[in-house]
This record gives C-alpha cells, sequence and structure tokens, in this order.
C-alpha cells in the first residue's frame, strides 16, 4: 500500500499543513484588508463631522429634533451616500437622524466614550464607534462636539454605511476571490514541488539504510551501508554499521567455537578409541578363553584392562 511509506504519509501530512496554513493566511489577509480600509477611511475623513457642523448649526440651535433637521442630514447624505449622519446628546442618545425607506435603527443610544477619544486624538488614532444600523458591530467614524438647542452635543458620522458595505462586499467578493485564490494556488503548486523534493532527499537514504538492513537480514552479514552527512540519519547508518560489524563478528566467533568443539571431539573420540579397544579385546579373552587361561593371567588381563580404563 502507498500510505505504508513513509514518504507518502509525509508528504501527505505536508499537504495538509499547507492547506491549513493557506487558508489561515487568506482569512488572515482578508480580515486585516477590511481594517485597514477602515482605518484609512477615517484618516482621510476626520475632519467631516466638523466640516459639515457649521452648515447645520443654525438648525441644531434652534430645535435639534425638527423636521428641518432630518432634511438636512437628508441633503448630506443625498450628496454623499457612503455616510450616515446622527445628531447626539451628550450622553449618547440619538436625537435625530435620516434613513431611506424601510430601513431603521437598532439602537437609540450609542456609546459616547469612543467620541471623546476621537476629539481627544484629533482623529488620528484608529477608533471604531456603534453603527446604530446593527446590534453590536462597531465602524469607522468622524465626530464633532456640536451645540444642540444651547446643550452640548454630538454630531456622529459612520463613514461606511451600509450602502458602502454592499458595495464593498461585492467587489471584495470578487477582487479577493480571483486574487486570494490565483496567489494562494500558486504558492501552493511551488510550496508542493520544493517541499515534496526535499522529502524525497531526506527520505532517499532512510529508504537506502531500510534496503541494506533488508540485506543484512537475508545473511549477508558483511553488507554495509553507505549514509553520508552529519545528521541523525548519518548516525543511525554509522551505528547499524558497528552494529552489523559486533554481530558479524560474534557469528564468527561462533563458528571458529563449533570448529574447535568438532576438533575436540575428534580428539577425544581418537584418545578414546584405543584403551577402549584394548579394554574390548581382554575382556573378550577373559570370556572366550576362560577354561583355557591360568589364574594368574586372568589377573594380568584384569589389571590390563584397570589401567586402561
Amino acid at each position: 500500500m502507498i500510505f505504508r511509506s513513509f514518504y507518502a504519509r509525509l508528504s501527505i501530512l505536508f499537504l495538509i499543513l499547507v492547506f491549513i496554513l493557506g487558508g489561515a493566511t487568506l482569512f488572515i489577509a482578508f480580515d486585516a484588508s477590511t481594517h485597514l480600509f477602515g482605518e484609512v477611511d477615517q484618516l482621510l475623513n476626520r475632519e467631516y463631522a466638523a466640516n459639515i457642523s457649521g452648515e447645520l448649526l443654525a438648525i441644531t440651535s434652534e430645535d435639534p429634533t425638527g423636521e428641518k433637521i432630518e432634511e438636512a442630514i437628508h441633503y448630506m447624505m443625498v450628496l454623499n451616500p457612503n455616510v450616515e449622519i446622527y445628531l447626539l446628546d451628550s450622553e449618547g442618545l440619538i436625537l435625530s437622524y435620516f434613513t431611506g425607506e424601510g430601513k431603521t435603527i437598532k439602537r437609540d443610544r450609542i456609546d459616547p466614550k469612543p467620541l471623546e477619544l476621537f476629539q481627544a486624538s484629533k482623529g488620528y488614532d484608529s477608533i471604531l464607534g456603534d453603527d446604530p444600523r446593527t446590534d453590536n458591530e462597531k465602524k469607522p467614524f468622524s465626530a464633532a462636539a456640536i451645540q444642540l438647542n444651547s446643550k452640548p452635543g454630538w454630531l456622529y458620522v459612520i463613514l461606511r454605511g451600509q450602502g458602502f458595505d454592499s458595495s464593498l462586499a461585492l467587489v471584495k467578493s470578487n477582487y479577493y476571490l480571483r486574487s486570494g485564490i490565483s496567489t494562494f494556488l500558486i504558492a501552493l503548486l511551488f510550496t508542493l514541488i520544493a517541499g515534496l523534493f526535499l522529502f524525497f532527499i531526506l527520505t532517499d537514504r532512510l529508504r537506502k539504510l531500510s534496503e541494506d538492513v533488508q540485506i543484512f537480514k537475508e545473511g549477508k552479514y558483511n553488507h554495509r551501508t553507505e549514509i553520508k552527512g552529519k545528521d541523525e540519519l548519518a548516525q543511525l547508518g554509522s551505528t547499524f554499521n558497528e552494529m552489523a560489524k559486533s554481530i558479524e563478528e560474534g557469528i564468527q566467533k561462533l563458528k571458529e567455537a563449533d570448529h574447535q568443539r568438532s576438533q575436540l571431539i575428534a580428539n577425544i573420540s581418537h584418545d578414546l578409541r584405543s584403551p577402549l579397544t584394548s579394554i574390548r579385546g581382554y575382556l573378550e579373552t577373559l570370556l572366550l578363553e576362560e577354561n583355557n587361561i591360568s589364574e594368574t593371567e586372568k589377573r594380568e588381563y584384569v589389571e590390563i584392562t584397570l589401567r586402561n580404563v
């Protein structure tokens, strides 16, 4: 099976990691670009609220919640449909705004703290404020302190309204999809080619070592491996050669010991053959010539047999 190969499993693992890292990179890049657009938009339009506050001052000083202020806001939003304009009191309560047909706001109050930070930094710090048309989303804005019927308030301008978001999402979905996937596929292709080639080089030495071990296992005890380098694989190859040398020497010693054992048995057999032959001869003589030999000869034969034993 191909998946039993170390190279195949290592390559599949590498492929999975590349896809995971590539997807994470695309996600981070898309998310970072969205924040970048917001920061640039806020920096370029940091004085937008201050510039239009003068045109609303005459109206807001009389009635900040009347039809005139709504008409003025509507007019300004017609001139720049990418923004949304709100009049707030000092606590962030929305007093006046204008929405198109079928559009409503989901909050009647926003947090005034980001507006204070924006004013303190003069719009140079990247700060996000509450979007009244959503429950919890935040967007780049421009803000300016303004008098509302002799009371302090805020002119709050969302720089990227829903119309802008819709257009941007459409453009981004096409542009990012094309550029992001193209870049990802090109990077993936080159990474895979380079990675698989390097893995092949690294595992080639391991495969060679495996083949040498198999040859040694088949009985060719004088076989040695040649793994170049100074890394762990080279050390493993050197250790295998030392082990093979030790095993070969042990086998040679076993052969020599077996040869010596055979010689010893042959020598012992030879040394035992002469006295045993003598003993057998005298014993057979005693049995066959029992009645024809004297007692003195019998005793002599027994003493000779005893000496041989």
